[in-house]
């Protein structure tokens, strides 16, 4: 093989060339100072130029090498290996750069990729805890709005300044208050006597459990009004405090008492119309439903007159009990106790006892009237409208979403009646 000389000095330059860009790669990783660095490449650039000469002289010769000799040939190897050492030190250099950039940019995108994954973990818990409104929500807090209204303008109207407002507004609150406790008085006593008894099953054990009920609950109201009243005492009233005092305690005591028993005695009277409307031959149809507020109506007004009648037998016995009252007329007796209250006196109180024990006791009934009738006999409008029948307290337990066309005849109704009880009020002043 013939090879020309010249071609030996172009490979020499691109070597030293190659070995420079090396060596600068290879202190890539740990950069010298400038100082250094001017040193090194002024070492390389003297050896270039070194070698450059020397290449410069063998072309400069002409020689052309036939056969070439072993230490041609030793040359051609050495310069072969100082190509192939570069080039494997050339590579490490490039892949540690490489390597060095990864981490960096990798570095990077973790430090950015965990920065957006603590603001996804940020957003996803701040989605959680802002859960979206549901009707739920919305119905609760207007409830909570119309419930802290009503509590201030209660707060507001105790306090008006005319003493007879406030009078009334507390009898609203006193009533209130009684009818709810009444009702889960009632609630109470009868499924322990249902629990008991063991009657949930038959409607006539049932039917005769709730008319057991409205008899002890009225006869309790009566004989409580009677002995909370005074009528039954012989002394009710003493010297120790004021007669108006006492008076006005006796009258707070056995109102307050008489409309929880009153309360009570309805809403087991409602309890007994229920069972009636739901039994044979009651609840065949609407019209028959109707029939239970009619004699609902007519065993309250026999039971009434019948009560009456035992309170007028002992206003009677009580007077013939004092004596002949216009004897006491005559005579001014002045008793030997001085805080004893005279003849004259004691009868006034016991007549006032007598007629609050009255009028009590009428009020009461007509409240248990009232809601024993009214009850049933909306029970039986209900039924007629929406074909649903209610069970003994008026709750549906199944089917109770009804039609917007039903609460409108509902409304019909009510108004009805609201305007039947303002003429009967004004009808009968």
């Amino acid at each position: 093989m013939v090879v020309k000389l010249s071609r030996h000095s172009h490979t020499a330059v691109a070597v030293l060339f190659l070995g420079v860009a090396l060596t600068c790669a290879q202190e890539r990783g740990n950069p010298p100072s400038s100082e250094a660095a001017d040193n090194i490449i002024d070492e390389k650039i003297s050896q270039l130029t070194e070698q450059i000469r020397q290449l410069e002289l063998l072309r400069g010769s002409s020689l052309e090498i036939r056969q070439p000799s072993l230490s041609s040939k030793a040359q051609h190897s050495e310069l072969d290996g100082v190509i192939g050492r570069n080039s494997a030190q050339e590579a490490e250099g490039e892949a540690k750069d490489g390597k060095e950039l990864g981490e960096s940019q990798g570095g990077e995108s973790e430090a950015s990729s965990g920065e957006e994954g603590s603001g996804g973990k940020e957003t996803e818990v701040e989605e959680e805890l802002e859960e979206p409104f549901t009707a739920m929500d919305l119905t609760c807090g207007i409830c909570l709005l119309c419930f802290i209204t009503f509590n201030m303008t209660l707060y507001y109207l105790v306090n008006w300044p005319d003493p007879d407002m406030q009078v009334y507004v507390w009898t609203v609150i006193s009533r209130t208050i009684c009818i709810f406790v009444a009702i889960f008085v009632f609630s109470s006593v009868d499924v322990m006597l249902k629990y008991l008894t063991g009657t949930g099953r038959s409607e006539i054990s049932q039917a005769a459990l709730a008319f057991f009920q409205v008899a002890v609950w009225f006869i309790s109201m009566q004989a409580t009004v009677a002995y909370v009243s005074g009528a039954m005492e012989q002394h009710p009233f003493t010297r120790e405090t004021s007669i108006v005092d006492q008076k006005k305690d006796r009258s707070i005591r056995f109102q307050s008492v008489a409309d929880l028993l009153a309360h009570i005695c309805g809403f087991a009277a409602i309890n007994a119309g229920g069972c009636l409307q739901h039994m044979y031959p009651f609840n065949i149809n609407a019209l028959t439903l109707y029939a239970v507020p009619l004699i609902m109506f007519i065993n309250i007004l026999i039971v009434g007159r019948t009560v009456k009648m035992i309170r007028t037998s002992i206003k009677d016995a009580v007077e013939r009990k004092r004596g002949d009252t216009a004897s006491y007329s005559a005579l001014t007796i002045v008793p030997a106790d001085p805080q004893a209250f005279s003849k004259e006196e004691e009868h006034e109180l016991v007549d006032w006892c007598l007629e609050q024990w009255e009028e009590e006791t009428y009020e009461v009934e007509l409240d248990v009237a009232g809601l024993a009738v009214s009850f049933v006999l909306v029970q039986a409008c209900r039924f007629s409208v929406t074909g649903i029948m209610p069970n003994n307290l008026g709750i549906e337990e199944e089917h109770f979403i009804h039609p917007s066309q039903s609460s409108l005849t509902m409304l019909a109704i009510g108004a009805v009646f609201a305007i039947l009880c303002v003429v009967c009020v004004l009808a009968h002043p």
